[in-house]
């Protein structure tokens, strides 16, 4: 079982002071602290291999499991030039979980108001020749991305002989979380800002595989609506269901009461009135000014928001 350590604690004692670690009981805090578990796992079984998996990742029948067995760097995903994800997170061996785990505390030490996100791309760019992305980008589907991230991602995808969805496939096919939006979810939402261009790959089920218009298999989907009907007994037609939706954006919005519930108990009242003020079209268009844009962060970290 799990037990955070003295300096664990240290470290987010001290990161509270800059994060909201109030948001959804903790949520910025368990999201770090959950790739130090690995570690004391990891520490109790040394010879193993270890594969994270967040819970709202659906694996396909056709997850290559036997394929990780192989690989021999820390691998994760990307999202984009600032932002990695961790839905999954391989451990190739204990020294690997060392260095990383090593890292992300100095890195949460020096800048105490980052996220899981932040740090985990930045352990890639500082130690390119230990860590390695999962694919998720080719030639079809990637926009803005480095010539060396493609390229990266073109030859990872030829030992897996396929592809994961680091969270824009999931957002696209199936919404975003209704719990970030007052328990409404959006489908048909393209992450601009994302690498992957989920509008450029349409996937269809068939058989157990999931597949794109270019015959590119697909082994996991980051499902950010935290849907439970596609981790149920008939997840298989519900999946069909929302692939053939997409294909025409039909059923674009639903609304969730539990997830509305949850939403009124993340925040204060003062960050609900924040977030309606941000909804209000001039407003939103007044605070894309630079000068605007720097003090509104300064008051929401006044306020901590």
């Amino acid at each position: 079982m799990y037990a955070t350590s003295r300096e664990t604690e240290s470290l987010f004692q001290e990161a509270s002071k800059s994060m909201d670690h109030s948001f959804r009981r903790g949520f910025w805090k368990y999201t770090f602290e959950r790739l130090f578990a690995l570690q004391q796992y990891h520490e109790k079984n040394p010879k193993a291999k270890l594969l994270h998996i967040e819970s709202d990742v659906l694996l396909l029948p056709n997850f290559p499991w036997d394929k990780f067995l192989t690989y021999d760097s820390i691998a994760w995903l990307n999202v984009n030039a600032t932002h990695d994800v961790a839905a999954l997170v391989y451990l190739p061996n204990l020294m690997a979980t060392k260095s990383l785990c090593d890292f992300l505390r100095k890195e949460l030490s020096k800048n105490p108001d980052t996220t899981d996100m932040h740090a985990l791309l930045s352990f890639a760019r500082n130690f390119p020749l230990n860590h390695r992305y999962l694919p998720s980008l080719n030639d079809s589907n990637a926009r803005e991305a480095t010539t060396d991230l493609l390229k990266e991602n073109i030859d990872s995808a030829s030992h897996f002989d396929g592809f994961f969805d680091p969270l824009a496939l999931g957002i696209w096919y199936f919404g975003q979380d209704p719990k970030n939006n007052y328990g409404i979810s959006t489908r048909y939402i393209d992450q601009e800002h994302h690498f992957l261009s989920a509008t450029e790959v349409h996937l269809a089920f068939k058989e157990g595989h999931l597949k794109d218009q270019l015959g590119n298999e697909w082994f996991s989907i980051h499902l950010h609506s935290k849907n439970l009907n596609l981790f149920g007994p008939t997840w298989e037609k519900w999946l069909t269901k929302y692939l053939d939706d997409a294909a025409n954006q039909k059923n674009k919005h639903f609304f969730s009461l539990p997830a509305l519930r949850v939403a009124l108990q993340d925040r204060p009242i003062k960050a609900h009135l924040w977030h309606g003020l941000a909804q209000i079209g001039w407003l939103r268009d007044i605070a894309k000014s630079p000068g605007i844009a720097l003090f509104l962060r300064m008051v929401k970290k006044l306020l901590r928001i």
